[in-house]
């Protein structure tokens, strides 16, 4: 799971692990919430805003030291 959460998530890789409970709309009105820098995917940084509580401090060296 850690390898998959590495890992840039698309809306369409979302639309085919979740088209069985979500309808295409839901999934992209959520995807496009959570797509902070709307760059099309969502990274590790956007995958634990998600998560995580608003109030959980991330820090960025963590993360770059993990996507290496």
């Amino acid at each position: 799971m850690l390898v998959e959460l590495l890992i840039d998530v698309s809306l369409e890789n979302l639309r085919k692990k979740f088209s069985s409970i979500y309808s295409w709309k839901e999934i992209e009105k959520k995807f496009e919430e959570f797509d902070k820098d709307k760059d099309g995917v969502l990274n590790l940084k956007e995958f634990v805003d998600i998560i995580l509580p608003p109030d959980f401090y991330l820090d960025p060296a963590l993360i770059k030291d993990i996507s290496s």
